[in-house]
C-alpha cells in the first residue's frame, strides 16, 4: 500500500502531465470533496411542497409499469408511422 507522501508525489506527477479532461475531472472531485452545498429557501420550500403533494409516491412496480407502457406506446407509434 502506498504511503501518503508517495500518493502525493504520484498525484503531482499525474497533474503535471495531465490533459485538460483529466484536470477537469480531478478538479471536480476536489470541489465535490471540499464544498458543502446549501439549499436555497426556494429549493427547501419546493421540496416541502412536493413531499406534501405526493406523500405516498409510486411503488417500484408502478414506476416500471409506467415506463414499460410508455415505451410500448412509442414502439407502437413508430411502427404505425413506418407502415
Amino acid at each position: 500500500m502506498m504511503e501518503i507522501e508517495e500518493i502525493r508525489k504520484s498525484l503531482r506527477e499525474t497533474i503535471d502531465t495531465a490533459d485538460e479532461k483529466l484536470l477537469r475531472l480531478l478538479h471536480n472531485i476536489v470541489l465535490a470533496h471540499t464544498n458543502t452545498y446549501e439549499l436555497t429557501q426556494w429549493q427547501k420550500d419546493e421540496l416541502n411542497r412536493r413531499s406534501e403533494a405526493d406523500e405516498e409516491g409510486l411503488s417500484w412496480e408502478e414506476v416500471k409499469q409506467r415506463i414499460r407502457s410508455g415505451h410500448q406506446a412509442r414502439i407502437n407509434r413508430d411502427h404505425s408511422e413506418n407502415d
